[in-house]
């Protein structure tokens, strides 16, 4: 998770820790965003596309998070381009997905990053191109992603998405998952050490 992700999620915490109701903190925060508050539009999006501590409205997701990814806020170009690859209340547009995905990529956005290897991996508004999806698995497992940790180990394990077969680097990159807490690297580790 990005550090600009971490710091919305505590800004909410914040918020919601501060009173005793859902109604007031949802107030404030819509009140900030209101006022153009980067981080409250980004916030008060996200949890509209989640359904955390409101009910899910994508009408309203979509709202906020163009305000904020507007104005170059990654988690929001992140999340609109999860709005777009899953057609959630906007019409599914894997090109939308990609050019919003590039945008936070420009800021290190490793879930960007993993998303766009995803899309090269299995041809979503691309030509498949194992290259370009090593490339962007890598910058994503690089910036400590540990979902493109594990599956550059299973990559590494099958031989596919242009990564040769290789047990040893597999291993290395599952445990590298699993040490950043990814539950399938751990139990994939598991196994392994049983047999």
């Amino acid at each position: 998770m990005s550090k600009k992700l971490l710091n919305i999620f505590a800004f909410i915490a914040t918020l919601f820790s501060q009173q005793t109701l859902a109604e007031p903190k949802m107030l404030e925060i819509e009140k900030l965003a209101t006022h153009g508050n980067l981080a409250a539009q980004t916030a008060l999006g996200v949890m509209y596309l989640q359904g955390k501590e409101i009910d899910q409205n994508y009408v309203k997701a979509f709202q906020w998070l163009i305000k904020s990814a507007q104005q170059g806020d990654a988690t929001a170009q992140f999340s609109l381009g999860i709005m777009y690859e899953q057609g959630l209340g906007v019409t599914q547009d894997y090109i939308q997905a990609l050019e919003w995905y590039q945008k936070s990529t420009k800021q290190d956005d490793a879930n960007a990053q993993f998303n766009i290897g995803g899309m090269y991996a299995t041809s979503r508004g691309v030509n498949i191109n194992y290259s370009k999806t090593r490339e962007y698995y890598l910058k994503s497992a690089e910036l400590g992603n540990a979902m493109a940790q594990f599956n550059i180990g299973k990559c590494y394990f099958q031989g596919i998405f242009g990564f040769n077969k290789d047990e040893k680097i597999a291993l290395e990159w599952v445990k590298k998952a699993a040490k950043n807490g990814y539950p399938q690297a751990k139990f994939a580790l598991e196994l392994y050490e049983d047999n």
